[in-house]
């Protein structure tokens, strides 16, 4: 408990800082869904390093929220649009 109450410390004021603050206006100034998942991929990856100058003991852990929070952003639930041979067109 007292490590998420250390990195949630640590993200709120990194927030305020002028390279983190530039992600966040990036993220809410995208014009399409593709550029708020790009903006945000950027935003994450920015905070896992400014994190773990901040907090170098808790390494592993911002690296494991880091990995969560992006993948969240892949796209792995979307199927391809190319078709194979063995599907059949309806309409």
């Amino acid at each position: 408990m007292e490590n998420r109450v250390r990195i949630r410390e640590a993200t709120n004021s990194l927030r305020r800082t002028p390279e983190i603050a530039g992600f966040l206006d990036k993220i809410s100034n995208a014009k399409s869904d593709e550029e708020i998942r790009l903006a945000r991929k950027a935003y994450y990856t920015a905070m896992d390093r400014a994190l773990k100058k901040a907090l170098p003991d808790l390494k592993e852990r911002i690296e494991e929220m880091t990995y969560l929070a992006v993948s969240r952003l892949d796209y792995t639930r979307v199927r391809s649009h190319k078709r194979t041979q063995k599907e059949e067109v309806r309409y």
